[in-house]
């Protein structure tokens, strides 16, 4: 049986640090299964929606290499970063529409870094 290419082709797209090499067919939930090259030099196999959900975006190189815990997850700042990448890559988002929808991506120095983001934005200004 033959490999159906998906509608959506992937192919050349980067993700966070995997860019997609080529479609490698469906898995048994009938998901699309993209072959990727992460940054590190290693390949990677991943779903179509974690990609752009962003939910995936090294072959677990990242996770292990200079994951540092920074303690601020709890913070107003980093929801407003985690909300920031949801408008601009979740399809299932409200907002998207108007953010990722209109081609607004989040910059690459920000997309896998809170600590990037927190450095160029600095800290919310507090209500007087």
């Amino acid at each position: 049986m033959k490999k159906r290419p998906p509608k959506c082709d992937l192919v050349g797209q980067k993700f966070g640090f995997l860019e997609v090499i080529s479609f490698i067919g469906k898995n048994h939930r009938s998901e699309n299964i993209w072959q990727c090259l992460c940054d590190c030099g290693n390949y990677h196999k991943a779903a179509g929606y974690q990609l752009k959900r962003l939910s995936i975006s090294s072959c677990g190189c990242r996770k292990t290499v200079g994951a540092v815990t920074h303690g601020l997850s709890r913070t107003r700042e980093y929801g407003i970063w985690n909300q920031m990448k949801d408008r601009c890559s979740n399809r299932n988002k409200v907002y998207y529409k108007d953010y990722g929808g209109r081609g607004i991506k989040v910059c690459d120095r920000w997309l896998d870094s809170f600590e990037n983001f927190l450095q160029d934005m600095g800290p919310r200004p507090s209500r007087l």
